[in-house]
């Protein structure tokens, strides 16, 4: 998996209130997702979530930026 991508992970984890754990050198790195207890869950769903982001043009987030 490439950067950007566990990034995006890891960012969608930490929303939901999940654990997000990467490994394996690369570029055989990945990551793996785990429920807590305190995991939440939301009515948006993920396609509505990037229209959201993508629409409003908020290039704050690590899977939208430019830079990176």
């Amino acid at each position: 998996m490439k950067k950007p991508q566990r990034q995006m992970v890891h960012e969608l984890a930490l929303h939901y209130g999940l654990d997000a754990q990467s490994f394996d050198p690369e570029p055989q790195r990945n990551v793996v997702v785990t429920k807590k207890l305190t995991s939440r869950m939301y009515v948006l769903t993920l396609d509505i979530s990037f229209w959201f982001i993508l629409t409003h043009n908020n290039t704050d987030h690590m899977c939208c930026s430019p830079q990176r």
